[in-house]
């Protein structure tokens, strides 16, 4: 079997395409002497003609082993039919938690329960359940691994193998900050944010915080020069906390931008002198600057994000293709730093002290650092402000080169660093309390075939047969301990698992991705009363160039708007900052452009 160049098609591919041909009941002879490209044409029409989870493992098989051979049209419409299955998988009334089902007006809005998607039919009590202590012991904690010598090889350099850098997870606190902040003082379990990309960390979801964040004594609708409204971004890896300083750069430009351009001729500048119409101003100008801002946020979820967790820039680009997992930041034990290397000597210095710690003492921790003063005025990462209130170019791009640069590290068994077992013995706790599904209920309600063993979850020995030990029965494996662990190629525990194997998270990713950005679709399929209220520069500002140097990538734009001489345009770092310099660099696909050709190397930094 051959390319459509006359190129022979690796042994591993040509298997691969085999076996999924008999899975839509086409014999080996019926491949033989054609060309590849006449394969997948009948492939992806028997494909095309299945349902459900069926075909969403063929079709993600395809787009994932063979997307450099397919042809255009192949990938746009297997693209296209993977999102519609998706969205037709979607339960169509969600409750919350309390079994209520909320009104239309009500989904969506700040301070209302949580939903409940998944339907708890097991009835295992919690005394039944195995201490998340031990959970983490035996089958999460890398230190474990770490003095295992069997092991110590491959402890914290199970690497995500598409390359994604730490930065891909910096941004992804944004997306999750963005639509979860629960409310641990409400008896009805409230989710404190909305459940929309609305940029809440950068503009925060009370009036108070809003105006706090506002400089309303201008009447340009600018926000205080480089803060933020959400103090959980205090705690969170550095570089996180930057990209939220970037967009609210973002949003100051969009405002100056509107106001200077004035399209419907209703603004002044200087703004007007009376209080009223300066109030006016202020907020229509703002309002529209947190649309524009918001499109730009989605649309890097949409391609840079969602894109590279999926492994797309190794293969030309494109959504969903190959999807992956969402992989956890590992802290290594030298310099594998979390964001920007922050929390290497935390590790450290916790060691000896960490296994004493329990949930309670974090939460009591965590209450007595909550920051004070003006948001205006708050720093992070040891930064401090210039005369003028931002923060020094150099400084934020250090972080976000850093960031760049070290590799994410593989969600797996005994992958935790040992100063996140508070955390996770918290999220277990959590879990319980909420009376959340098991792992194979979450399989029944994404309609996968539910795991039949523990083996069958984790080949590996070790990590099987210490679930077991303390479940007992694979249906009582609880959703978070289940999904964390879940074995998967590559997890250096050096087993193999078929290609066609349907990975849970990666499905459930999939699901979540179409379900949180397909409200802001619906409005863009709007297009008159998006201009209406966005503008047409602002229409014309967010729009995606399909055919850009990052293969239709997004957060290029923010990066040389708002730190212009230190991300350079031919430089690596700022086209593809979710993906590691040394990944790209061994990239075949890269758009090359004679005039112009990639700088992998670090920039050289201005000092500003």
């Amino acid at each position: 079997m051959s390319d459509q160049t006359g190129n022979v098609i690796p042994p591993d591919l040509e298997r691969l395409i085999f076996a999924l041909a008999r899975q839509v009941g086409l014999g080996d002879d019926a491949l033989l002497d054609q060309s590849l490209v006449e394969v997948l044409n009948v492939l992806f029409e028997k494909t095309s003609r299945m349902e459900g989870q069926k075909f969403l493992a063929l079709a993600l098989a395809l787009l994932t082993y063979l997307s450099r051979f397919l042809p255009p049209k192949v990938v746009v419409a297997l693209n296209d039919r993977v999102v519609v299955v998706l969205r037709g998988m979607m339960p169509n009334s969600p409750t919350d938690l309390t079994g209520h089902e909320p009104s239309p007006e009500e989904i969506g809005r700040p301070n209302m329960p949580y939903a409940r998607s998944v339907p708890v039919e097991s009835e295992v009590a919690p005394s039944d359940l195995p201490d998340p202590g031990a959970i983490f012991e035996n089958y999460s904690n890398a230190q474990r691994q770490k003095t295992q010598k069997r092991y110590e090889h491959s402890l914290f350099l199970s690497k995500y193998s598409g390359g994604l850098s730490s930065l891909t997870f910096a941004f992804g606190t944004l997306v999750i900050h963005s639509v979860f902040f629960t409310d641990r003082g409400s008896a009805s379990i409230n989710n404190k944010t909305s459940s929309y990309f609305d940029l809440a960390p950068l503009y925060g979801d009370l009036p108070s915080q809003k105006d706090e964040t506002r400089d309303k004594g201008q009447g340009r609708g600018l926000l205080h020069p480089d803060c933020f409204a959400d103090t959980r971004m205090l705690f969170l890896p550095p570089a996180a906390a930057v990209l939220l300083v970037l967009l609210n750069r973002n949003h100051n430009h969009i405002a100056r931008e509107l106001l200077s351009r004035n399209e419907k001729g209703t603004w002044s500048d200087p703004p007007p002198v009376d209080p009223v119409a300066h109030a006016k101003q202020d907020d229509e100008i703002f309002e529209t600057a947190c649309l524009i801002n918001g499109l730009h946020f989605v649309n890097i979820v949409i391609t840079d994000y969602v894109g590279g967790v999926m492994g797309m820039p190794a293969r030309g680009g494109g959504w969903p293709g190959n999807a992956e997992v969402l992989h956890e930041i590992c802290v290594g034990d030298k310099k594998t730093p979390r964001g920007d290397g922050n929390l290497v000597s935390i590790d450290r210095d916790w060691d000896h002290l960490v296994d004493k710690l329990g949930p309670a003492d974090f939460e009591r921790g965590a209450k007595t650092v909550q920051p004070h003063g003006p948001i205006k005025d708050r720093v992070f990462a040891g930064l401090e402000r210039l005369p003028n209130g931002r923060f020094a170019d150099k400084d934020l791009s250090e972080i976000l080169y850093a960031a760049t640069e070290e590799p994410a590290g593989f969600l797996r068994a005994h992958g935790t660093p040992a100063v996140m077992r508070c955390v996770e013995l918290l999220g277990i706790e959590q879990a319980r309390q909420w009376n959340t599904c098991t792992l194979n209920e979450f399989r029944k309600w994404l309609e996968l075939p539910p795991l039949t063993s523990f083996e069958d979850w984790n080949a590996a020995p070790e990590v099987a047969d210490a679930a077991k030990e303390l479940y007992g029965d694979i249906n009582c494996l609880e959703l978070y301990p289940g999904l964390h662990a879940e074995g998967r190629n590559g997890d250096s525990f050096g087993k193999t698992y078929p290609l066609s194997r349907v990975d849970t998270m990666r499905n459930g990713l999939l699901l979540d991705a179409i379900a949180l950005i397909l409200p802001v679709s619906i409005i863009l399929a709007y297009p008159a009363t998006i201009v209406e209220n966005a503008t047409e520069w602002g229409i014309n500002d967010v729009a995606r160039d399909h055919h850009n140097r990052a293969f239709g990538g997004h957060i290029h734009k923010i990066l040389k708007r708002t730190l212009p001489e230190n991300f350079p345009d031919n430089s690596i770092y700022t086209w593809f900052p979710m993906s590691t310099p040394t990944a790209m660099k061994a990239n075949g696909k890269l758009p090359a452009d004679p005039s112009e050709p990639w700088d992998f190397n670090r920039p050289v930094i201005a000092n500003l």
